[in-house]
């Protein structure tokens, strides 16, 4: 009885340390994804493009911390404005 108690309880730790492993993996990636959504950030050839790589860099950063995504919200409203 006791060795398949002993089996049962490796292959649980097996499960669990996988889904660490998991969860790791994903991390780095979103952290490499983030470090080279950076990157593209700096070297960008437009202002427009600057910031979609900055949001995006932003987002994987915030995934690679757990935090929960909010809705983005527009960084300036556009107004049309009578010049009459």
């Amino acid at each position: 009885m006791q060795r398949g108690t002993e089996v049962r309880h490796c292959a649980l730790i097996f499960a669990n340390d996988t889904r660490v492993c998991a969860v790791q993996s994903q991390i780095e990636n979103y952290r490499a994804k983030a470090k080279e959504f950076a990157r593209l950030t700096v070297v960008a050839k437009s202002l427009r493009h600057s910031r979609q790589y900055r949001k995006l860099a932003e987002m994987y950063w915030a995934l690679a911390l757990g935090e929960e995504l909010e809705r983005a919200q527009p960084s300036k409203t556009n107004v049309k404005r009578n010049t009459t």
